[in-house]
């Protein structure tokens, strides 16, 4: 145990990159979709590239403020509410275990909180100036497991809670230019930054407690370069682009009780390029489809100067939107997790789900609910045979807007 926490979350790391999102957490795959603060985006299959615009845009596509007419303060919150994870019942009885469960808990989070605004300039284009904070990767959640062992009739219980993740404040800058090409760029860094995890288990038959408690501080930077286009007054084409960088856990520590602390080296993670593109049409006035690609590039992503051994992937997501006096909001995607399918292969496992939403605005208040179901499955070897592991999770999410004409 002492040295599982933090081999686990060195792995949570790694796959965040992959889905830019952890909501699941030990034991189970990661949530593979960014929420980041754009929940209009977000439900549509989380679409960023061609489909983001406003404050809430910022941690995800820098150039979506490029849009905007009047200042904006946007706040973004999510909570997981149900999921579960691992083998099929029998797997579970063939180690000596009944009634095993390993299921997500209701867990609420912060997800950003933005502001941007026109800056007045004498120019041929218009400036955007912006503020962004929040989870770039979100390895937060809630977990709850319970066994009986067959053999000498032992009950067990444990609650498992991870906080924290690479958190960035994210200065943007983006400029619009003859309304129909808007550019924009961000910088972030780590702020407010850690990563902490704690597993609190109970025995009964006989009665015995035991807790493990991970804590890391994270460092590091990303910057993101992204653009919007529109053609014909119907379709939108965009990219968002991130060079390669690096994140870093300062001086992680595990604590078992019992069983003492535990400190360690610095962890460096490598991260290569990354970029989606997408574009989206609008069938009617009121009535749009969007489709986007965005690479996996595992082969070239290291842990401490080694490679995660898995191939690189892609993900692919579509989504749709109805404006009527509620906007109505769907999506689709799949996307290639950084585990292997199989053991011994390279080949990434495979997760795809379903998104959905719906946008209200009131005068300068602006509201958009968000909800996802996702699903994952990959092999792992347990007593020498290769068995299927599943995970799944519901969550939903919102961000608030208020506008205000500041210049």
């Amino acid at each position: 145990m002492k040295n599982t926490i933090i081999i686990l979350m060195m792995l949570a790391c790694v796959i965040a990159f992959a889905q830019s999102d952890i909501s699941s957490f030990i034991g189970s795959p990661s949530d593979a979709l960014p929420i980041g603060m754009d929940v209009r985006a977000f439900s549509m299959g989380n679409c960023i590239a061609a489909n983001s615009q406003g404050a809430a845009s910022m941690l995800r596509n820098p150039s979506g403020i490029g849009w905007i007419e009047k200042g904006q303060f946007s706040f973004t919150g999510a909570l997981d509410i149900m999921g579960s994870h691992g083998f099929e019942e029998d797997v579970y009885e063939d180690l000596g275990y009944e009634e095993y469960s390993s299921k997500s808990q209701i867990f609420p989070k912060i997800s950003g909180i933005g502001f941007a605004t026109p800056i007045p300039v004498n120019a041929p284009f218009k400036l955007v100036g912006g503020l962004g904070w929040g989870k770039f990767f979100d390895f937060s959640g809630k977990s709850k497991t319970t066994w009986e062992a067959k053999a000498s009739d032992q009950e067990y219980e444990a609650t498992s809670v991870v906080s924290g993740g690479f958190h960035i404040l994210n200065p943007t800058i983006a400029a619009c230019f003859a309304d129909n090409y808007v550019v924009g760029v961000s910088y972030g860094f780590a702020m407010m930054s850690n990563n902490s995890g704690k597993i609190e288990g109970e025995y009964k038959n006989p009665d015995s407690d035991s807790e493990s408690e991970f804590k890391s501080d994270l460092s590091g930077s990303i910057m993101q370069l992204s653009g919007q286009a529109k053609f014909m007054d119907r379709i939108k084409v965009g990219f968002s682009f991130a060079p390669a960088f690096e994140i870093e856990y300062k001086d992680p520590e595990v604590e078992n009780d019992p069983g003492g602390e535990i400190e360690y080296d610095d962890i460096e993670y490598e991260f290569p390029a990354y970029m989606a593109i997408g574009a989206a049409y609008d069938f009617t006035e009121d009535i749009t489809v969007t489709a986007e690609y965005q690479n996996r590039p595992y082969d070239d992503t290291e842990v401490e100067n080694t490679d995660i051994g898995v191939e690189n992937g892609s993900s692919f997501r579509v989504g749709f939107e109805y404006r009527g006096p509620i906007a109505l909001r769907a999506g689709f995607f799949t996307d290639k997790l950084a585990v292997e399918a199989e053991p011994g292969e390279d080949e990434p496992a495979s997760g795809m789900g379903i998104t959905g939403g719906i946008g209200v605005a009131v005068g300068p208040i602006g509201l958009d609910i968000g909800a996802f179901y996702q699903s994952a499955k990959w092999e792992q070897t347990v007593s020498g045979k290769d068995e299927e592991y599943k995970s799944d999770l519901i969550g939903v999410a919102a961000t608030a807007v208020y506008e205000i004409d500041l210049f």
